[in-house]
Formats: C-alpha cells, sequence, structure tokens
C-alpha cells in the first residue's frame, strides 16, 4: 500500500522532540509538515505503529515521525476511526503480547454485603473470583481462563458501505493475517472454563 516517502523539512525531528507537548487548550501541537497530496504519517507508541492521516504531534499516545506514505484515502480514514492497526506493521508487539500471555486459574469465593430493600437493610450473600488459591470464603470452584486472540477484517457491502468483520478467537493472529489483516491494540480476550471436579484438588 506504501507507495513513496516524502522528504521533511530539516530539523522537523528536532522539532518533533522538543514539541511533544499539549497546548495551554488542550489541543496537540501539529506538525509543520507542508505537504498538501493526501497522505499518511507513520505515529508510534513504543514498537506499536500506526498509520493515520493527521497532523498531531501526540495522538491517543502515539507519536508523529516524519515516515510519509500515500494510499487509500477512505480505507484509512475508516481505520482511524475504528482504532485499527495493520498487523503487518505490528508482528513484534502482536508476538511479544501473546507470548507473555499464560493460562491461569481463577476461584470463587462468597461474602456478605448489605443491600437495601425497601427500607430495611438486608445482609446478602455475593460471590466472585479471585486469583488467589488461598482466599478467605473459596467455595471449591475452580475456573480456567485462557488467553485467546482475534483480528479484524473490513469489507464492503452490496452499497458500497465498509463494515468491520471481527475473526473468530484463534490462539495467534499473525496465522490469519492473509484473511484478518487488521486489529487493535487490546486483542486478547480470555476464555473461561468450568473445572471438573476430580481435578480440582490438584490446582494450585
Amino acid at each position: 500500500m506504501k507507495v513513496r516517502n516524502l522528504e521533511v523539512k530539516k530539523g522537523l525531528l528536532l522539532a518533533l522532540v522538543t514539541s511533544l507537548v499539549l497546548t495551554a487548550t488542550g489541543c496537540s501541537k501539529k506538525s509543520d509538515c507542508q505537504e498538501k497530496e493526501y497522505h499518511l504519517h507513520k505515529y508510534e507508541k513504543g514498537n506499536i505503529v500506526r498509520f493515520l492521516p493527521r497532523e498531531e504531534l501526540d495522538y491517543q499516545g502515539y507519536h508523529w515521525t516524519e515516515k510519509v506514505y500515500f494510499t487509500d484515502p477512505d480505507f484509512y480514514e475508516y481505520a482511524d476511526k475504528n482504532r485499527l492497526l495493520e498487523i503487518g506493521a505490528n508482528k513484534d508487539y502482536i508476538a511479544g503480547v501473546q507470548n507473555s500471555q499464560k493460562d491461569y486459574y481463577e476461584y470463587e469465593y462468597t461474602f456478605m454485603t448489605i443491600m437495601p430493600m425497601g427500607k430495611i437493610l438486608m445482609p446478602i450473600p455475593v460471590t466472585d473470583w479471585t486469583t488467589d488459591p488461598n482466599y478467605g470464603g473459596l467455595t471449591g470452584n475452580v475456573r480456567l481462563c485462557h488467553p485467546m486472540h482475534y483480528a479484524y477484517k473490513v469489507e464492503k457491502d452490496e452499497k458500497g458501505k465498509r463494515r468491520l468483520i471481527k475473526s473468530p478467537l484463534v490462539e495467534d493472529i499473525l496465522e490469519i493475517e492473509d484473511e484478518y489483516p487488521m486489529f487493535r491494540e487490546n486483542f486478547t480476550e480470555v476464555v473461561k472454563t468450568d473445572v471438573k471436579d476430580d481435578t480440582k484438588e490438584f490446582i494450585k
């Protein structure tokens, strides 16, 4: 999708470093990019990359850089609005997130709380979950929490309107990049499954 890079005015990088602050009105300062043709800038946050049709030096925690690309305006306006990032430009970030996530267990516990019943306050039992196997008030119910991941693709309907389609949950979104090439910064969903009674005593 990248067509060509543009040279940016000398001194722009220095201006970027010294200008990554908010103005008194709370609006992010603009770059001094003079390019008139439609283009994108590569924004970075740590090792996450996002391509945006913007000129703010700071945008949603991402920092503007001097890289400039020409591409499909409609698609990237839609991607910006829907907070989409390209899997292909963020493989190291994705791999790092997925490799850092492990299965874990949650343990159900119960406690008493006070709820108003008309004009009377009544104690009622409430259940919740903790990752601490030694927590007080455990009920004996245990569930396995397994991180899964999802990505997106963008399609057009019969009227030419774009729509966002979420992938099925998968172990690794890098393996479905060809069909679902976009993702969001938070792309994890934890699947929780009850543990059978005969295995609970071995889980800690």
